[in-house]
């Protein structure tokens, strides 16, 4: 039962085992009240001014409860040891000293350091600058100074006026000491940085110099980082709290791989060490897409073959009302060359689909419209058949546009096409037609995208975010158009010649425009920038940069212009 402790009165959970109670208006001169109980305000202890003496109404007996109190034991056997040898020891004041509380003041950090990510290599790429332009804006709204680490001159965080010093040095113990030393930071940031930051801090606490200049790790704690970097000790921390883990090993050379996969049992799947991954979920109002952008042709020896180890430059991400719509968009997102989820690309191969290649779902793709059942494509990949089901329907409504005539596709199987994702392209492919013609044709029959937003949360209250998509799936709009927009069209994906440098110059323009006092449109397809951030445009359509999708969004915002270079 709850029981308050008059002197400080703190609340304490506690054992109870009685059936009297002490009358308070009966307490004879000299005792004061010790405990009351919550529930019923009756008399829980006793205590004498100043004598040794104290009683309580609670007590474990043989099955020990809640041990708030347990301390009690100990001032009592202390006194009892005191007072043998006629030292002088008063018990009130050693309770209330035993249970006062004394809160930790947080001391706020002045000035905070931030560990940048460098240059960009594969599979760390602009997502940090964009996680670290947040932890900039998040310290100066709470009047905090920054001082940014990041030797890429080609980052948005990096560029003047964001952080209040940058310094274009190594992320390296050495540079960041000396950074330290210099600037005397109350607190560092090391989440921001991906694995060039993880590395550097875990080296920071482990060589003594954050403590050296006392310097405080914000956010993550420093030993929750090293334990899951570890895989050998990430496993035994998530074993430790009873939470389901596959069987694993870690492993430091291909011999003791070998011994691992033969202990644990094919099959078994190797991962690198020091990368980092997670979960994430969504509302089921809408679906999203991302897929890897691999720039493998560019190199002569390398290995199609997809694994654990990360091979990507960039991502895309789409977002659409159906799977069939959001993966074809994605599709196109990636290559512009390529039209969707096209089954003429390559050609049906088993052995190419049992090894993940950047080209294998068009090959799977091919096997759909060639005659593969859903189940044998299953044994073959290993792909779950619910997504298996969804790009099938792709390829059978390409059946049906194939079989169709240019002359004689009627507006419910062009409507239904685009429903399933299909651009005007691609329908052109199939019907032997043009992509002029197809978008006249769907013009003529009224059969043109939704504006919807993307809600983030989840219903709970009406979305009012900027984040823009187009479907075929609705019936109308979320978003009211007002004329006095530029739109600006983002760099899409990231690639070999074509990356964050780009997204730069996006972000420079949507602020050179705002300051001009203009309305902003920005278009982009690519997650990691910072030009699709939430605060960067007025409006943002998460969406294909092509002719069909601009001239779409163009028709119904009709902006002043559009900014290409």
């Amino acid at each position: 039962l709850p029981c308050t402790h008059s002197e400080t009165e703190r609340c304490f959970m506690t054992s109870q085992n009685h059936g009297f109670a002490v009358e308070v208006d009966s307490i004879p001169n000299g005792w004061k009240v010790l405990f009351t109980n919550e529930n019923d305000n009756s008399n829980e202890g006793i205590i004498h001014e100043s004598l040794p003496y104290f009683s309580v109404q609670f007590h474990p007996e043989h099955t020990a409860g809640p041990t708030d109190l347990e301390n009690l034991f100990d001032i009592f056997t202390d006194a009892v040891m005191t007072y043998k040898s006629n030292k002088p020891y008063n018990i009130n004041n050693k309770i209330t000293e035993k249970l006062k509380y004394f809160p930790k003041i947080q001391e706020r950090p002045k000035k905070v350091l931030i560990l940048g990510s460098g240059g960009l290599s594969i599979g760390q790429a602009g997502e940090f600058d964009y996680s670290g332009s947040q932890a900039v804006k998040a310290m100066q709204e709470e009047k905090i100074l920054t001082v940014l680490i990041n030797p890429n001159i080609a980052t948005v965080q990096t560029s003047k006026g964001l952080a209040d010093k940058v310094y274009f040095l190594p992320i390296t113990p050495e540079y960041v000491e000396q950074v330290i030393k210099a600037e005397r930071p109350t607190g560092v940031l090391l989440t921001f940085g991906g694995q060039t930051a993880l590395n550097c801090g875990v080296q920071l606490k482990k060589s003594g110099i954050l403590d050296k200049y006392n310097v405080s790790v914000l956010g993550t704690p420093i030993q929750s980082i090293i334990d899951t970097e570890d895989r050998k000790i990430f496993a035994e921390k998530i074993n430790a709290i009873g939470e389901k883990v596959a069987p694993s090993a870690a492993v430091s050379s291909v011999d003791e791989a070998l011994a691992a996969a033969q202990q644990i049992g094919y099959p078994v799947m190797s991962r690198a060490g020091f990368s980092l991954g997670g979960l994430g979920s969504g509302s089921l109002d809408y679906c999203v897409v991302k897929i890897p952008r691999w720039d493998l042709a560019k190199f002569t020896r390398v290995s199609k073959k997809i694994g654990s180890s990360m091979k990507s430059v960039g991502e895309v991400m789409s977002v659409g009302r159906t799977f069939e719509e959001a993966i074809q968009k994605a599709f196109r997102m990636v290559d512009e060359n390529v039209n969707g989820f096209d089954p003429n690309i390559k050609n049906a191969n088993e052995d190419e689909l049992r090894e993940p290649t950047d080209k294998r779902m068009f090959v799977l793709a091919a096997a759909l419209k060639s005659g593969y059942t859903v189940d044998k494509l299953y044994q073959l990949t290993n792909i779950d058949k619910w997504f298996l089901e969804k790009l099938k329907n792709i390829t059978d409504y390409y059946n049906i546009l194939e079989t169709a005539d240019q002359g004689i596709i009627s507006p419910e199987v062009l409507k239904k096409s685009k429903q399933f994702g299909f651009s005007d392209k691609q329908i052109a492919a199939c019907i032997k037609s043009t992509e002029i013609a197809v978008r006249k044709l769907r013009n003529e029959n009224n059969i043109t995208p939704c504006v919807k937003q993307i809600d983030t949360v989840a219903a709970e209250w009406p979305a009012s975010t900027n984040y823009l998509y187009l479907t075929y799936n609705g019936t109308n709009h979320d978003v009211d158009f007002h004329k006095g927009f530029t739109m600006v069209l983002g760099s899409g994906v990231y690639r070999i010649g074509s990356s964050v440098e780009f997204d730069w110059c996006a972000v420079g323009c949507l602020r050179e425009l705002r300051n001009q006092g203009k309305k902003t449109i920005m278009v982009n397809y690519n997650p990691e920038t910072v030009s699709t951030d939430y605060d960067m445009s007025d409006r943002l359509y998460f969406e294909e940069i092509s002719f069909e999708v601009v001239m779409d969004i163009y028709n119904l915002e009709q902006p002043d212009g559009i900014i290409l270079s």
